[in-house]
Order: C-alpha cells, then sequence, then structure tokens
C-alpha cells in the first residue's frame, strides 16, 4: 500500500505530465517545503479572487508592454489548473501564502 503523502505526489506530478512537462518539470518541490517554519502570514484566498487577481494583474501588465511576459501569465494559468485539477479546493487548501 502506498502511503497517503506518495499519492498526492503521485497524482500531482501525473497531472502535470499529462498536460505537457517533461518528467525534469513536472518534479518540482512544494513551496509549502520553504515556508515550513518561517513566519509567514497565511491569506484565506477563493478560487474566484484568486483568479480575478491574475487577471487583474495580467491587464494592468498589458498597459505595460515591459513589463508584461506572456510566458508568465501562461505558467501562472498552469500552475493555477494544476492545482485544481489535483484535487484541492476551496475548502481542502484554499490559502496561499503571502509575506507582509
Amino acid at each position: 500500500m502506498m502511503p497517503r503523502s506518495s499519492l498526492e505526489k503521485h497524482v500531482v506530478l501525473c497531472g502535470r505530465r499529462k498536460i505537457g512537462y517533461s518528467k525534469e518539470e513536472a518534479d518540482v518541490t512544494d513551496p509549502q517545503f520553504f515556508y515550513e517554519k518561517a513566519k509567514v502570514a497565511s491569506v484565506l484566498i477563493d478560487k474566484s479572487k484568486q483568479f480575478q487577481i491574475i487577471t487583474d494583474a495580467r491587464s494592468a501588465a498589458a498597459r505595460d508592454e515591459k513589463s508584461w511576459d506572456k510566458r508568465k501569465w501562461v505558467n501562472a494559468v498552469v500552475l493555477y489548473r494544476l492545482y485544481i485539477t489535483a484535487g484541492y479546493t476551496c475548502s481542502a487548501r484554499a490559502h496561499t501564502s503571502v509575506s507582509v
């Protein structure tokens, strides 16, 4: 039997591979690892608010072509979709850690 933590990682990796990531790209460290013992404030953000923040940032950046990089936007959307397809929902893990 596979431990739950290994199964969760496997599901995330398979989801990334299915949408076209290479093996190396798919195997990235979970960002929560870096904040494990740090004193970082957490902010609860539901899916619709998170999408609105990304959309607003994209709209604002579109006015300033120097700061707009389509690849970064696409990566943010792909990561957001991976987060959702991995089974994380608003009720399960809806927080995003941000430094204040």
